[in-house]
């Protein structure tokens, strides 16, 4: 909670004016020394994602790639032709059978992210199990890192993580209700 706030003031700060160039890291270089070889990094400060100076220095970032990226002359009239040429259907993958069930990851064109479903049969319906956004915190998104139904597709364990990490948080819920498990 601390992080989102300090983001939401910092990214304030930063809201000034429109960057004509991206920010520039301050390398402040730290030595080990690994098996007699010496290796200088000039960036780890970069590893306490935490700071107040990180966050300000990435919220800069983003602000400078949104201004390049919306700068961009025709970029609506490209994203519009790129979505109809593709056809701007969903993306379905990681199609997994258990009991009766079908479980799946689809991404609507229109969306960030894969969201977990259900088919409850071949013909059935689809039916939302798992939405990480309903987890995203403000400059933080979720994802579903993988899943596993159990044989008969009466319960799912699901690793979930945010931000990027690549540690994920384990769930299990049971498929009928939809409810998480303990």
């Amino acid at each position: 909670m601390r992080f989102a706030a300090l983001a939401t003031v910092l990214g304030g700060m930063a809201a000034a004016a429109a960057p004509d160039s991206p920010p520039v890291a301050p390398e402040r270089p730290v030595t080990d020394v690994y098996f007699g070889t010496k290796v200088t990094d000039p960036y780890r400060w970069m590893e306490n994602r935490t700071a107040p100076e990180f966050i300000h220095y990435m919220l800069a970032q983003g602000k400078y790639a949104r201004h390049v990226i919306d700068s961009i002359p025709g970029r609506d009239r490209l994203q519009a032709r790129v979505v109809r040429w593709s056809g701007g259907g969903a993306v379905v993958r990681g199609v997994q059978k258990a009991g009766q069930r079908i479980f799946f990851l689809k991404r609507e064109a229109s969306e960030d992210v894969f969201k977990l479903y259900v088919r409850d049969g071949a013909s059935a319906p689809d039916r939302l199990l798992v939405d990480p956004a309903k987890y995203t915190e403000e400059h933080t998104h979720y994802s579903i890192d993988y899943f596993q139904p159990s044989q008969q597709g009466e319960r799912l364990a699901y690793g979930m993580s945010g931000g990027g990490s690549e540690h994920s948080v384990i769930h299990v819920i049971d498929v009928a209700s939809g409810k998480a498990l303990p």
